[in-house]
């Protein structure tokens, strides 16, 4: 499992630490041994946190095949696409659960983490317009929830997740995401 950032149409291997800015067009290449639920999250600085993958609207869903190199987050109405950083989150955290069973609480209609644009072209005129504020990665919108301003605890609650489960995996990245 490789965390990607393409620019001029090369693909360069992320490692923990590095930077990424505003502009840059990321992606997660992948090869399964044997089926699994992959599960791609997105923390900033703040906490909020975002589902990168599955999309609701993408056509490669789970469980993903074996013995195929995938690239995430895949196709959404016909068209490739990346996750691209519309803002400075100060730090990004990226975790990818993978998992043999679906975990229910990590469906993209259940969790509240999802992309606002996930299936639909990201009109950028459009949010400027309407001074929406976009952060991190992915062309997120602020996260909207009951309990707006508090966070979420998700690299804890995944982390308790896999201790529960021995057969799930869990992945960290961790990418500085600075102001410029």
């Amino acid at each position: 499992m490789r965390l990607l950032r393409t620019t001029g149409g090369i693909e360069y291997p992320l490692l923990d630490g590095d930077r990424v800015g505003v502009g840059d067009v990321l992606s997660m290449q992948i090869e399964l041994d044997t089926p699994a639920h992959v599960y791609v999250m997105n923390e900033d600085a703040s906490g909020a946190v975002f589902q990168l993958f599955p999309l609701p609207l993408g056509e490669l869903a789970n469980p993903l095949p074996a013995g195929r190199r995938l690239r995430l987050p895949g196709r959404v109405a016909g068209r490739e696409q990346d996750w691209q950083v519309t803002s400075p989150g100060a730090r990004e955290r990226f975790y990818v659960l993978i998992s043999h069973q679906a975990v229910p609480d990590l469906h993209p209609a259940s969790t509240g983490f999802e992309l606002a644009e996930a299936g639909r072209p990201l009109d950028r005129s459009a949010l400027y317009a309407a001074a929406r504020v976009t952060r991190g990665v992915g062309g997120l919108s602020e996260r909207v929830d009951a309990a707006a301003g508090a966070s979420f605890p998700v690299g804890e609650w995944l982390r308790d997740l896999a201790h529960q489960d021995p057969g799930l995996q869990l992945k960290r990245f961790e990418l500085d995401n600075p102001a410029p």
